[in-house]
């Protein structure tokens, strides 16, 4: 923007212009137009409002891309390109673009206050405007005037710095079949069809044939000087600068930044390249080409170009990458070793370079060698760790433990439970053991069950006993008395660690307890 002291605006602060813009303050003055912000006064919404110069207002061609302008922007739908809400005309007859409202600075000022950038930040904002500049050449616009000072820096709500691309004043609108409308010669108004510095080959000789290649020479042009921190075309008049353009290179991006990899400054000359056939075909292909050097979020504008010129059909590329790794660019072409293929080919109409996303075959067998060598690691540790691993501890077959055979013989008694046992280990001499009875165990005596009362006839079909507390009693007694054939073969399996018993006497057996009368059935 121009120096806004000396400028005096048609208007003064406060005034309501068409009804519902208030102006607040003069924000900028470019060539031909100037800016200023307004509030909303319905809405209560802060916007700029664009306006042509008082002295512009007679220049035809002047307004016709002011005009121009509101239609191509309000075309491209993108968040890096400055929205247009509305257009009017004062009571004078003089037209004005509402635009939003953006708070920042252009890359002119940051390249003034901050010098060349670091190399990741300059990608970011290069890849941002690929992508505007995407969303416009899929709809045909040409903006033909990249340069910082067209390049806004904000910071929105969320954090991240913002690239928006402005003043598509003098683009080609290819919709209309036409080029800049003019009834002046081209060559007469060269310096108002973009900025000398930024102009590409075919624009300094006033080529009818522009296309969206002159956007890419431009952005080779900003690349170099956000990096460099100084232009990659300068002189001291317009006709040295256009010489320079058409015939010389600009100096080597390495020796003004150092810390440049050699895949950047292979990518830097690529754009300007001075036969359009021999730079990148559109915007895509120099986003992918960019992406290894920004930062990760910067896979998304990759993402978004690509799919925007394939949607219009103007590019068949997608974009997928799993790693972003450095390129490694030779003078004409990409030999990479990520998943990027390039594919140099001589710059002719027929073959123009293009870039090629491949998978990395030799990686996907690096891949699956490891996790075949993991497998094979996992199987060989259960098979070590199952060799290696000891049975639980058993007790002693020998070890005496206390009331054993009082535990075995109340076991053996109850009915139903001596197949519960668990069958002991085999030994040698086990089946002689059980055959032949010990010789100091004494012999099992004879009990003869006692006699019982027969049972009333109206009791006789009851199949109760008699009382629980003598049942339990008869039967303590009979097993104490008569050891089970399954305790005789428990005790005979443990005979080898027991300590010899001394030979007890059979115990007689108690007659059974009888009450005269009804005996007592427990009811």
């Amino acid at each position: 923007m121009g120096d806004q002291h000396d400028f005096q605006m048609p208007f003064q602060i406060g005034q309501v212009l068409a009804g519902k813009y208030e102006i607040l303050e003069l924000i900028g003055v470019g060539g031909i137009g100037f800016v200023v912000a307004a509030n909303h006064v319905d809405l209560g919404e802060k916007v700029a409002l664009k306006f042509l110069r008082p002295d512009a207002l007679s220049n035809a061609e002047a307004v016709g891309r002011f005009a121009r302008e509101a239609r191509a922007s309000v075309q491209i739908k993108s968040e890096h390109v400055a929205r247009v809400f509305d257009v009017g005309q004062l009571p004078d007859g003089a037209p004005f673009i509402v635009l939003e409202y953006l708070e920042g600075q252009d890359l002119g000022a940051v390249l003034d206050e901050c010098g060349a950038l670091p190399i990741k930040v300059a990608v970011e904002y290069v890849l941002q405007t690929c992508e505007a500049l995407a969303s416009a050449h899929a709809r045909g616009v040409v903006h033909r005037d990249v340069k910082p000072e067209n390049l806004f820096l904000t910071r929105p709500a969320q954090g991240m710095d913002v690239i928006k691309v402005l003043d598509f004043g003098i683009s080609k609108v290819a919709l209309t079949g036409s080029s800049f409308e003019s009834r002046h010669p081209l060559a007469e108004t060269t310096m108002a069809m973009g900025s000398p510095t930024y102009m590409s080959p075919e624009q300094v000789r006033a080529s009818h044939d522009i296309d969206a290649r002159t956007d890419i020479w431009s952005l080779g042009c900003v690349l170099y000087e956000l990096l460099t921190g100084r232009p990659a075309f300068d002189a001291p008049s317009l006709t040295q600068i256009s010489a320079a353009i058409l015939e010389r290179h600009p100096p080597s991006l390495r020796l003004a930044c150092p810390a440049a990899p050699p895949g950047l400054e292979a990518v830097v000359k690529h754009c300007l390249a001075k036969d359009p056939r021999g730079r990148f075909q559109n915007v895509g292909e120099l986003a992918i080409a960019l992406h290894p050097y920004g930062p990760q979020r910067g896979q998304l504008s990759v993402e978004r170009c690509c799919s925007l010129l394939r949607g219009a059909g103007l590019s068949q590329r997608s974009f997928e990458l799993s790693s972003a790794f450095p390129l490694s660019l030779p003078e004409l072409g990409y030999s990479p070793s990520s998943s990027l293929e390039f594919v140099p080919s001589t710059p002719t109409l027929e073959s123009p370079m293009t870039f090629n996303p491949a998978a990395t075959a030799p990686a996907r067998k690096w891949f699956a060698a490891l996790g075949l060598l993991g497998l094979l690691g996992l199987a060989s540790a259960v098979v070590v760790v199952r060799s290696s691993g000891t049975p639980p501890a058993r007790a002693q077959l020998g070890a005496p433990a206390p009331n054993a055979r009082a535990a075995v013989s109340a076991v053996a008694s109850a009915p139903g439970q001596a197949a519960m046992l668990p069958e002991p280990p085999s030994t040698p001499g086990s089946d002689e053991a059980m055959r032949e009875p010990p010789a100091w165990e004494p012999a099992a005596a004879a009990v003869t069950p006692p006699p019982v009362a027969p049972l009333p006839d109206r009791l006789a079909p009851s199949t109760a006993p008699a009382s629980a507390a003598a049942t339990d009693t008869a039967v303590t007694d009979t097993a104490a008395a008569r050891p089970s054939s399954a305790a005789s073969t428990v005790a005979a399996r443990r005979r080898p660690s027991l300590p010899t018993p001394k030979p007890k006497p059979a115990a007689s057996p108690k007659p059974a307890t009888t009450v005269a009368g009804e005996p007592d059935i427990g009811f």
